[in-house]
């Protein structure tokens, strides 16, 4: 009886948790914010980020149509920090890091202005280093409108360098 009592108990814990942390889940605050654990499905993608404010703020996670982690980094108050990892088919393919708003844009060689930049450090399937170099943009690092920037540095598989370029 005691073992079968405990069972229960158990179980209405599990699925009150359950149910208690799904109405957590992409909520707004009174001022009709974004707040808290947000996830964002489509038929090709999942994302699960934090909100704070209306802004991204802590761990970010974009998962592909598979269900592999595709990307994943911190946000504070709306901006990158730290370092975006991502993922090809469960390798790394790339990292991001340094973020930084530039105050006065750069602008691209088509006079386009870009206002932030980081450091990106591709790898080759082995996991050696492929390139590195700055990337500009203005929403995504990673969209089509990132642009690279500056010296930017080729690897081949083992390592070694095998050209630089200079970009503006």
């Amino acid at each position: 009886m005691k073992t079968k009592f405990l069972l229960m108990s158990g179980m209405l814990a599990f699925f009150t948790g359950c149910f208690a942390q799904e109405s957590n889940i992409n909520r707004y605050n009174n001022v009709g914010e974004k707040e808290g654990y947000w996830i964002i499905e489509s038929s090709t993608s999942r994302f699960e980020c934090h909100y704070k404010n209306g802004k991204y703020h802590g761990l970010m996670k974009m998962f592909n149509g598979n269900g592999e982690l595709f990307s994943l980094g911190f946000y504070e108050e709306g901006l990158e920090t730290g370092v975006f990892y991502y993922f090809d088919k469960g390798k790394l393919s790339f990292l991001q890091k340094d973020f930084r708003h530039n105050i006065t844009p750069i602008l691209s060689k088509y006079n386009y202005p870009y206002h932030n930049i980081c450091y990106h450090i591709g790898f080759h399937p082995n996991g050696v280093t492929s390139d590195e170099g700055h990337v500009l943009w203005n929403e995504s690092s990673i969209s089509d409108d990132a642009y690279d920037y500056g010296e930017w540095k080729y690897y081949d598989e083992n390592g070694i360098l095998i050209r630089t370029e200079y970009y503006k």
